[in-house]
């Protein structure tokens, strides 16, 4: 498997990388058998046999309820940290609903966000666009142009909906930070709103529209690109610091993140110039 989520299977000690031998001692031989062995109501047990850098392990499963794309937040001297895996429908207002629930645990008001975009997908494209307007008062939010660079469409932000333009900002982005939490990234960055943190992002600054065909087929076309509002196509997203840097800044710690540990010091005092 290449990627496990918080929830039972994390819980059970499944690792990225195992790969899954049985389930109850009836063998796994496609991804569809493993889904169809692993389903069943909750609190059932389940006996797994898997392979693990060459060996093989016995695990036990207890089946339970899970969000594929958990929204994650913790208070760290003030500052708010918030881990968005995904831009799945809605995740934009629960962002925004776990800043007000972090403002009050801090006594109605943070130092400081920290939001977490490394492995972010992308994904649903209005909610990029929303969660940017939380932070930014107005003024554009990029282009998407076609060929010879056309404009196909304008993004703009509502001065309406800026709830927290004056929050200080840091996001966390790395080489799996792809489509909407980069545009997001590369915004942020373009009009000097949030300090970025981590390794260059995935490169995914492009659009497709998908055309049917009439045997049901389809295929997809690329022939957009986006623009931050200074004009250039990025492509990747480089960082301000990256994480090398930010484990030096933070010296021989016991931070379990560095990142994250670097972040939420960057927002409450200013770093030595050389740690920029």
């Amino acid at each position: 498997m290449k990627e496990v989520v918080p929830g039972p299977a994390a819980r059970a000690g499944l690792r990225p990388g195992d790969r899954l031998l049985s389930v109850d001692g009836q063998p796994v031989t496609t991804p569809a058998s493993a889904s169809a062995l692993l389903r069943g109501d909750a609190g059932r047990r389940l006996r797994l046999e898997l392979e693990r850098d060459g060996r093989r392990q016995s695990l036990e499963l207890t089946l339970g309820e899970f969000q594929a794309y958990p929204l994650t937040a913790s208070l760290r001297d003030g500052v708010g940290v918030i881990r968005l895996p995904k831009f799945y429908d809605g995740s934009a207002r629960d962002v925004i609903a776990k800043i007000g629930e972090l403002e009050a645990a801090a006594g109605g008001r943070l130092r400081g966000l920290v939001l977490d975009l490394r492995g972010n997908p992308g994904g649903s494209r209005p909610e990029w666009v929303r969660l940017l307007n939380e932070f930014l008062r107005g003024g554009s939010l990029g282009t998407n142009r076609g060929q010879g660079g056309r404009l196909l469409e304008r993004f703009d932000a509502d001065p309406a909906k800026a709830g927290h333009a004056a929050l200080p900002l840091a996001l966390l982005v790395d080489g799996k930070s792809a489509s909407a939490s980069e545009r997001m990234a590369a915004v942020l960055k373009d009009r000097r709103r949030a300090l970025l943190v981590g390794e260059a992002t995935f490169g995914k600054d492009v659009g497709q529209t998908t055309h049917a065909l009439a045997d049901g087929s389809s295929f997809k076309v690329t022939n957009v690109r986006f623009h931050v509002p200074s004009g250039s196509a990025p492509g990747s997203v480089t960082p301000h610091v990256t994480t090398a840097e930010a484990a030096r800044a933070l010296g021989s710690t016991s931070e379990p993140d560095a990142l994250v540990g670097y972040a939420v010091r960057a927002l409450l005092r200013p770093l030595a110039p050389e740690a920029r």
